[in-house]
């Protein structure tokens, strides 16, 4: 099949710049990939001047054009806006971000770009904007990156059952309206054919990374040091955060002394930052380069409860050679092979003995630490994720 690159819109909901969250870096490395063999397209929101200059300046020269879907309205208009918003999204159930970006301005925006540009694909980032498909001409292709099915994670979080309906309905239906559905991996894959009796065309990618400076860098472990590695807005990495904490690292301290733990993500919550006594708990916050910090522990310990997803952090740190802990929740959806690549474990008692383990037994860590890179370095790099899609996209018809 001859391979013929298309004129592509890709439209993420959000700022993309500057990044704090997975979601942000992994479309901005899809962005860059689809950049080579295509004309792209790129559409972010974006609420202020300096978020607006920061795009503009971050997606240069990985784009053909950028067009900011810039909120430029009157502070007392966005107050009433978000009251009416709010007022649907109780009525409904569905969150407030939804009607947030489906609001008629941004649907006559996005259509005037795909009229005056006549794409061959319109590709969305999430689901929350599928309702705008409804409006495009037949012949574009339409495309769902779903990050994950959402409804999934609002069980977990065990939110209400009218939320939880509501979000499902709207969720599926969207999927069911477009051409071609992307998850990341096998367990959302499952989860849509479960749910979704029409056959969706669908394609499943796993999420890339840019690993050549992480497969790289030197791995020193100093000392015997845990990690927990996650950004600390997130509810669930806060619960995350004190089940270690509380549970966990008291009974390795123990076993073996002097176990020390560093904590790196943005937006820790006053509480945690509290913990820090610059000796054993060492609460670092956002860091620009991760690579000298996470590098000095001796291990990772991720002891998710709730929330579904990728846990893009994770292949982060096997990539740096960091052995890699953690519960069901938090591993699964990276396929590693258990006892191998990392480990995974439910209760704390064995999430326990695993890092003692790994802190005792030399042998152990240094070869878990050299299987977690060779899988990433197999599984996760660009050529194996997002250049497929690449492909698939050159090779529609």
């Amino acid at each position: 099949m001859v391979s013929i690159g298309k004129k592509i819109l890709l439209v993420y909901p959000s700022s993309l710049f500057p990044i704090k969250m997975m979601s942000q870096k992994h479309t901005f490395n899809l962005i860059k990939v689809l950049n080579q063999s295509h004309h792209l397209d790129v559409v972010t929101f974006v609420k202020t001047e300096s978020e607006l200059l920061k795009n503009k300046n971050e997606l240069r020269g990985y784009c053909t054009n950028y067009f900011p879907m810039f909120d430029g309205r009157r502070k007392y208009t966005k107050i009433i806006k978000f009251a009416i918003n709010s007022f649907y999204s109780f009525i409904s159930g569905i969150p407030n971000q939804y009607y947030y970006i489906n609001s008629s301005n941004v649907h006559r925006f996005l259509l005037e770009k795909v009229n005056n540009e006549k794409y061959d694909i319109v590709h969305i980032e999430f689901w929350q904007l599928g309702d705008f498909f409804n409006r495009l001409p037949k012949e574009i292709y339409k495309v769902i990156n779903t990050h994950g099915l959402q409804y999934l994670e609002y069980e977990l979080s065990r939110a209400s059952i009218r939320i939880i309906e509501a979000i499902k309905k709207k969720e599926l239906k969207v999927l069911c309206d477009s051409d071609l559905v992307i998850t990341p991996n096998e367990l959302s894959s499952i989860g849509i054919s479960e749910v979704i009796t029409k056959n969706i065309n669908h394609f499943r990618m796993k999420v890339g990374f840019d690993l050549k400076d992480m497969l790289s860098f030197g791995y020193h472990p100093r000392g015997k040091t845990i990690v927990f590695y996650g950004n600390l807005q997130s509810k669930q990495n806060v619960q995350a955060f004190f089940r270690l904490y509380r549970n966990i690292l008291p009974k390795i301290r123990f076993q073996v002394r002097d176990v020390k733990l560093i904590v790196v993500g943005a937006n820790p919550t006053k509480e945690i930052q509290e913990l820090h006594d610059n000796k054993s708990v060492l609460i670092y916050g956002y860091v620009e380069d991760i690579k000298p910090v996470l590098c000095s522990a001796t291990l990772a310990i991720i002891p998710l409860e709730i929330g579904v997803g990728f846990r893009g952090r994770v292949i982060e740190l096997m990539a740096l050679g960091v052995p890699v802990i953690g519960t069901h929740n938090a591993l699964d959806s990276i396929e590693l092979e258990n006892g191998k690549d990392g480990f995974i474990a439910d209760s704390n008692d064995e999430l326990i003995e695993i890092a003692v383990n790994l802190i005792t037994d030399q042998e152990l860590h240094n070869k878990i630490s050299v299987n977690g890179r060779e899988f990433v370095k197999n599984n996760y790099t660009f050529d194996q994720t997002f250049k497929q899609l690449s492909i698939h996209y050159s090779e529609l018809s």
